[in-house]
């Protein structure tokens, strides 16, 4: 789906406007607006967050931070971008989905713990796409594997993989 060299004239603000576009595409093109980020080891918060404050510059757009126990509530502000941080199970989030969905275009969730909190695996199965981000230097290939089988026995096939070195 994505791919980035990183070379001299690299720039991550570009990077993640790339990502909006591709998204804003997938949501004409495909009518698919909810999207859920997932990764085997690192918080996405940030990396979404910013993602979703592209987009929002051409759609309306919502970030949604989903927080397991123990981790991190996101705490960036953004004028341009709507981001609430929820908890709970899955079944209740399917419900506030429904409602997202008809207010915001483009809906972006972030799912840190997928390989370590079980309802992750729920909440990606209930979005109608799953992209992948891992970083280069926290991720080790077991855990990326064990993700992708997981997804495998639940049926999610990731849209792509976007690697943040």
């Amino acid at each position: 789906m994505f791919g980035f060299k990183k070379e001299s004239g690299y720039n991550k603000k570009e990077s993640y406007k790339h990502i909006a576009n591709n998204l804003i595409c997938a949501l004409k093109e495909e009518k698919k607006n909810v999207f859920a980020f997932v990764s085997s080891s690192c918080n996405l918060n940030e990396i979404v967050s910013k993602i979703g404050a592209e987009a929002a510059k051409k759609v309306k757009t919502l970030v949604v931070n989903v927080c397991f126990d123990g981790e991190p509530k996101n705490s960036l502000d953004s004028k341009d971008v709507k981001i609430i941080n929820t908890s709970g199970l899955a079944e209740n989030f399917q419900n506030d989905l429904l409602k997202y969905k008809s207010e915001f275009d483009l809906v972006l969730i972030s799912l840190n713990s997928i390989l370590t909190k079980a309802e992750a695996l729920e909440y990606a199965k209930i979005c109608e796409e799953v992209v992948i981000i891992e970083k280069c230097t926290e991720c080790y290939y077991a855990d990326y594997e064990n993700m992708l089988a997981g997804f495998k026995t639940i049926g999610i096939n990731p849209r792509g993989v976007i690697t943040v070195c």
